[in-house]
């Protein structure tokens, strides 16, 4: 899994991991969390893994939160992602105890533009949030891959849900210095 991670990592626009806003899954059992991997079929040598964070709903579990998911960009083969992600959720409704809805939560890039379609009803949108969000987002891909996840994430055609930013006063610039330093 190291060597997975570590080609996964030099592959990307930003070499090490951001330590301070994501979640880092450790390389080893986790409780409330399913881990799989893809085996190269000729070599057996893993060549991605990815991890499901339990969604449970009294005491049931109702589905997984993908939030990890890392491939070796050398292996032979593609799609190695969209396999991790559509068997892996597989596995981990296969192990529920009733027959109900399962929720797959992809979660979103962060600071992700709305979709077309999406609008906010009943706030005001803070004009300096948009601006902050819409360049951290468009020009952040040095720091991360954010228009890749979320090309990657909406190609699943999902349901979305609009979260929302709440500020105190507007220019809210402690928050906003606040949330630039977990992603710098």
């Amino acid at each position: 899994l190291e060597r997975v991670n570590e080609r996964w990592l030099a592959s990307r626009a930003r070499t090490r991991e951001i330590k301070r806003a994501t979640r880092r899954t450790p390389l080893r059992h986790e409780p409330h969390c399913t881990k799989v991997v893809a085996r190269d079929g000729h070599s057996g040598d893993i060549v991605g893994w990815a991890a499901f964070d339990h969604l449970c709903s009294d005491g049931q579990l109702i589905g997984g939160g993908l939030s990890t998911v890392r491939w070796d960009p050398s292996a032979a083969c593609g799609g190695i992602a969209t396999l991790l992600a559509v068997d892996g959720a597989k596995l981990l409704r296969s192990t529920m105890d009733a027959d109900g809805d399962f929720t797959l939560a992809l979660g979103e890039s962060p600071l992700a533009p709305l979709p077309a379609g999406v609008e906010l009803f009943g706030s005001r949108r803070s004009r300096y949030l948009d601006v902050i969000f819409r360049s951290v987002y468009h020009l952040g891909n040095a720091v991360y891959n954010t228009k890749g996840l979320t090309r990657w994430k909406r190609k699943w055609r999902a349901e979305q849900q609009v979260l929302y930013c709440a500020v105190e006063r507007e220019p809210p610039l402690r928050e906003t210095a606040a949330a630039l330093s977990l992603i710098l």
